[in-house]
């Protein structure tokens, strides 16, 4: 199976609210690209609606979409799930959802927490702007000096970047690009004579 070069992800953060007999649930998403994020991204939520009684949770990153999901104290399945199940029909990653609950009194079944979970994580994410986030890699390589001019007209190339350089008589580059170019971009430094890829 061919490697993927990109996934779907969200631009920024967004919420929306659904109500349900009385209860209020208010679904965030975030763009994170670590658990640490993670965290600190529920520790925001929680400061911003202090009195909520459940913190329902699902989140997946990177393109091999590592996934939690937690209930929060809700019934078992009713909330983490169906959250995680909207991350998946809309296929992003790098994706935080939390669903904030205010109980209205009314107890809504499991039906009606899945439902409700569901929906406020569907319209969070409906409300986000979902971008293609491309996957890049580095390459370093050394080469002599007088090769420097060549080896520029590679570096120059659209969507390749020079991370460092260390230019003396041996000379050492980093370039960072799309890893969809790694093959052509290599194939490239390979045609110089005496270029050395670490």
């Amino acid at each position: 199976m061919a490697q993927p070069f990109s996934y779907l992800t969200i631009k920024a953060p967004a919420e929306a609210i659904f109500t349900d007999k009385g209860s209020k649930f208010i679904g965030c998403v975030f763009p994170v690209t670590s658990e640490q994020e993670v965290k600190q991204c529920i520790e925001v939520t929680k400061e911003k609606y202090p009195k909520a009684v459940h913190y329902c949770y699902a989140y997946q990153l990177g393109i091999d979409k590592v996934y939690k999901t937690s209930d929060d104290g809700e019934p078992s399945g009713t909330a983490g799930k169906p959250i995680h199940g909207q991350i998946r029909s809309a296929d992003v990653s790098d994706v935080l959802i939390v669903v904030v609950r205010y109980f209205g009194g009314t107890l809504l079944g499991v039906s009606g927490l899945i439902n409700a979970y569901k929906t406020a994580a569907a319209n969070a994410l409906a409300n986000a702007e979902i971008i293609t986030k491309i996957l890049s890699t580095q390459i370093t390589f050394s080469f002599k000096y007088d090769q420097l001019n060549d080896v520029m007209k590679i570096a120059k190339l659209p969507h390749v970047n020079i991370v460092s350089k260390h230019i003396e008589n041996n000379c050492e580059i980093i370039l960072s690009f799309p890893l969809s170019e790694k093959n052509k971009l290599e194939e490239k430094l390979l045609n110089l004579e005496g270029i050395v890829i670490h």
